[in-house]
């Protein structure tokens, strides 16, 4: 590898000696890079086959367009996260097509750990374990208790901002989890919101009989989904990439408000609230359901 590039790399890697460096010695730098990547074309999309020119993008995505990564990864560490598991013994098990069809309309998303164990007569059992969080008003509870009771879930959920409550399908809350473990431990978002596997493993219910069950790996999609939204927000830019220019130009191509959803406003009025409730008052077919109706206004109203 170049020397310099070498060089450049130990900065760009290292966070704190990066953000370390006046604004004039960055614009230097990544000048300096710029050149180097151009004669050797260094900067590639989806460069998995190169370990150098992993690196080099790699390096350069996390310096360059960390300040508004961060900003959103830390809007996303104030979400109130939902946790629960489907367990088959399918390895290759589908994503439920309830939360599938949230994400698909941008109003939720997720990290997925891989798990797996043995039953009572030793047969394999896979685990998907959904970490979740709401980017727009979606009412994800209701799928969340409709998946737990549609799957193998042990008919639990967990939900929390950062300490977290177990609940059961019908979603009453079955109790605290203590201090131990909390959200950000089992999310690292200070490094690329890695899944502690370990501290996961501490909290998700467990099915009856289930033995020997550990975590694999996990992938964070909402993460990887991010850095892809980045990419491809800029992409017109990196393709002929100037390091500096590419930055300044950051905020034009990626609106950082987009990411989370602001609720729709809603049309409902007091009047057609209570239209259903008219048209069956006025029915002759529910005249005993209209005299019960007004009872109970009366009494409320006494």
């Amino acid at each position: 590898m170049n020397e310099k590039l070498t060089n450049y790399l130990e900065f760009l890697e290292n966070s704190a000696k990066f953000k370390a460096m006046d604004k004039a010695q960055k614009a230097q730098m990544l000048s300096e890079i710029n050149e180097l990547i151009k004669s050797d074309a260094l900067w590639v999309l989806n460069s998995r086959n190169d370990e150098i020119k992993k690196r080099v993008s790699s390096a350069l995505f996390a310096r360059l367009y960390s300040d508004i990564k961060d900003e959103i990864l830390s809007k996303i560490k104030e979400q109130k996260f939902s946790i629960f598991s489907v367990f088959s013994k399918e390895p290759n098990q589908k994503y439920p097509k309830e939360l599938k069809e949230h994400r698909k309309r941008g109003e939720c998303e997720f990290a997925v750990a891989f798990g797996k164990g043995k039953d009572e007569s030793g047969e394999a059992v896979f685990a998907n374990t959904f970490i979740i969080f709401e980017k727009a008003r979606c009412f994800i509870v209701p799928t969340i208790q409709k998946i737990a009771r549609k799957y193998n879930c042990t008919g639990k959920y967990i939900r929390g901002y950062n300490r977290f409550k177990v609940y059961d399908a019908l979603s009453d809350c079955l109790g605290d989890f203590d201090d131990t473990v909390k959200k950000n431990e089992i999310i690292d978002f200070d490094k690329n919101c890695e899944i502690n596997l370990t501290a996961l493993s501490k909290i998700i219910p467990y099915p009856n009989g289930l033995r020997d069950f550990a975590f694999t790996h996990a992938k964070v999609l909402f993460y990887e989904r991010l850095c892809d939204e980045i990419i491809s927000a800029n992409r017109q830019v990196i393709d002929s990439i100037t390091c500096y220019t590419a930055r300044s130009l950051w905020s034009d191509n990626y609106d950082v408000s987009s990411y989370f959803k602001a609720p729709e406003p809603s049309n409902a009025t007091p009047s057609n609230l209570l239209a259903p409730l008219k048209d069956i008052m006025e029915n002759p077919k529910h005249r005993n359901l209209k005299w019960q109706i007004q009872k109970m206004l009366e009494k409320a109203f006494k």
